[in-house]
C-alpha cells in the first residue's frame, strides 16, 4: 500500500532534480517547486504511512522535514537552484538525524513474558 506513494515521490523528485541542475543558477519556476515538494511530500509522507501501519507510531520528524521544505520553497522561491538543494538537503540530514536519536533512545515496551512450554490441561 505505501509502495505507490514511495515510487510515485522518487521519481516526481528525480526528474525535477534533474530540472534544477539542469538549469542551476536559474530560479525555479513555480511548477518545479510545487513537483518538487510534492515528491518529497509522496516519499517521506509514505514512509510516515508505513511506519504509523507496521508500528503505530507518528514518525514526527518526517513530518516535520515536509512541513519545513515546504515553507523554504514558500519563502525561498527566489533562490537558485543548486543553493536550494543545498538547503534541502541540510533539512532532510537534520530531521534524518533527529530521527535517529529519538528511536535510538527509545525504551522497549514492556509485554508479558510468552511461555516457551505451555501445557494445555485436559
Amino acid at each position: 500500500m505505501t509502495h505507490i506513494p514511495l515510487v510515485a515521490g522518487i521519481i516526481t523528485t528525480a526528474a525535477t532534480t534533474e530540472e534544477i541542475l539542469l538549469h542551476p543558477k536559474d530560479e525555479v519556476h513555480t511548477e518545479f517547486l510545487i513537483m518538487f515538494v510534492a515528491g518529497i511530500t509522496l516519499f517521506f509522507g509514505g514512509v510516515a504511512l508505513a511506519v504509523f501501519i507496521s508500528f503505530r507510531a507518528v514518525a514526527i520528524e518526517r513530518l516535520a522535514t515536509i512541513a519545513s521544505i515546504a515553507v523554504l520553497t514558500v519563502v525561498g522561491s527566489s533562490l537558485d537552484g543548486v543553493t536550494l538543494l543545498f538547503i534541502v538537503d541540510g533539512l532532510i540530514l537534520v530531521g534524518l538525524i533527529a530521527e535517529h536519536r529519538r528511536v535510538e533512545n527509545m525504551q522497549p515496551v514492556a509485554s508479558e513474558p510468552t511461555p516457551t512450554h505451555a501445557r494445555s490441561k485436559k
